[in-house]
């Protein structure tokens, strides 16, 4: 067995996560294919488990990466305006 490990999540920092991102429960339901955030709710508040946690960690990491490089571009936008 390698020594490779799997991320994560809790629904705690997933709230962390989506306040980082600065999104809605909404937002962050859309962004992730979900269909409902009371989904996202639940996660967050422990009231359902997280069938799975790597995937979602994985996903969640991925969508702070594209937000961060959104925000890079348009950052560097504005300075040549």
């Amino acid at each position: 067995m390698d020594n490779l490990t799997c991320p994560t999540i809790t629904g705690e920092q997933l709230r962390a996560a989506r306040d980082r991102m600065g999104l809605t429960r909404q937002q962050l339901a859309e962004a992730l294919g979900i269909s409902n955030e009371a989904v996202i709710y639940r996660w967050e508040s422990g009231r359902s488990r997280i069938q799975t946690p790597g995937l979602l960690a994985r996903a969640v990491m991925h969508l702070e990466r594209d937000l961060r490089s959104a925000a890079s571009v348009r950052a560097a936008h504005e300075m040549q305006v």
